[in-house]
């Protein structure tokens, strides 16, 4: 059952009150308070929970979920991080006369590695991109299954989202394809053309 209260500031002892209406009539005895312990209700074939208790239940499911939620962010930022890594790492081997061939014509090395880091930032962008439409058609659908059932769940994605994903991703971006693209500014032009 549920009761409202109109003034919270006695809900704890209109819950009392309530539990000693409800002992009364099921007819068990008031609760025996242990020496320097907790009252002992363990006869009790009812809770009385207040709102503010429910609250702190939520509250605490909720923190614990936000710290799951982040730390499996984490792991796939780092799993996509390696696969950037080797991605880029793949294309600079693949790409290895072309780069021997720039550098023989006079490009120097923060040339050779301003390119390969914007190809990095420019693949993490398209998958942010992607990332951005599928958790937009995802909450979308989310949106449209709680109506049906009733609950009326809004759907708004906020312009700070979108500024946040970008952000990452070029950050992610940097920070994974650094070391392919400090490895190809590096080589040595001669044994990247294959002349020797």
């Amino acid at each position: 059952m549920i009761h409202s209260v109109y003034d919270v500031s006695i809900i704890d002892r209109t819950a009392e009150d309530m539990r000693i209406i409800l002992r009364e009539n099921h007819d068990i005895a008031a609760p025996i308070k242990k020496q320097d312990g907790p009252w002992d209700t363990g006869k009790d074939d009812f809770r009385v929970m207040p709102m503010t208790e429910a609250m702190d239940v939520l509250e605490s499911i909720t923190s614990a979920l936000t710290i799951l939620l982040l730390a499996i962010v984490t792991i796939s930022l780092i799993v996509g991080g390696v696969g950037i890594t080797n991605v880029m790492y793949v294309i600079v081997t693949e790409r290895t006369p072309e780069i021997g061939l720039r550098k023989a014509v006079g490009a120097n090395e923060s040339d050779i590695m301003w390119q390969f880091l914007v190809e990095s930032v420019l693949i993490t962008l398209a998958g942010g991109i992607v990332g951005i439409i599928f958790g937009i058609l995802i909450s979308f659908l989310i949106s449209v299954g709680a109506k049906s059932y009733g609950i009326n769940l809004g759907f708004s994605i906020p312009l700070k989202a979108f500024a946040v994903s970008f952000f990452f991703s070029i950050i992610f971006g940097v920070l994974f394809g650094l070391y392919p693209a400090r490895r190809a500014s590096k080589m040595d032009p001669i044994k990247a053309l294959g002349v020797e």
